[in-house]
């Protein structure tokens, strides 16, 4: 009899574990180039985020700002689950990456990334009548020196995880509700 009992919770737990378990595959960052935390010589052309699964290109956002707060970046280019964004000149100091994306399932992920420039690639001021110096001319892509990523700086947003957690709670009860009474009628 207590086996019974017992036997109808422990299916719905299972039942609600296999269930949920879909739902806890969002699409997640697989890397970033600049990394999350990294420092690099110079603001890079662009950034790269690269995900777990394909992105939906038209809800995908990204917006990468310089120390000053201001937006250095184009718009995104999506191909696949490769999410590209070109870089404008920019200072040294704190770049903040901000992130959004669609996942297949219509989950929605939200994340911000952090590197540091130590120095900055804007063009120098040149005299109308001068013509630019070796010094002037673009240097080859920035080296990036990895960091681990500081603490408190990733975010996510997603709700549907806790969604399935209240409804297998409900369908737990329920079960354990319908075995109470049935166990308190007696054998059928």
């Amino acid at each position: 009899m207590i086996r019974k009992l017992l036997a109808v919770p422990v299916l719905a737990l299972a039942l609600v574990a296999v269930l949920a378990s879909p739902a806890a595959a969002h699409n997640t960052l697989k890397s970033s180039n600049p990394a999350n935390g990294s420092t690099v010589a110079a603001p890079p052309e662009a950034v790269t985020l690269t995900f777990t699964e394909q992105v939906d290109a038209p809800s995908t956002t990204v917006t990468v700002t310089g120390p000053d707060g201001a937006s250095v970046s184009e718009a995104p280019q999506v191909a696949g689950a490769v999410v590209t964004v070109r870089l404008k000149a920019g200072p040294a100091g704190a770049y903040s990456i901000v992130y959004q994306i669609t996942g297949h399932d219509g989950d929605v992920t939200k994340e911000t990334l952090k590197f540091t420039a130590t120095a900055g690639n804007l063009p120098a001021a040149v005299p109308a009548t001068a013509s630019p110096s070796p010094s002037q001319v673009p240097s080859p892509a920035p080296v990036v020196i990895a960091t681990a990523p500081q603490a408190g700086e990733v975010t996510k947003e997603s709700s549907s995880l806790w969604v399935w957690a209240v409804l297998g709670g409900a369908v737990v009860l329920v079960l354990a509700g319908v075995a109470l009474v049935r166990s308190r009628r007696g054998p059928a």
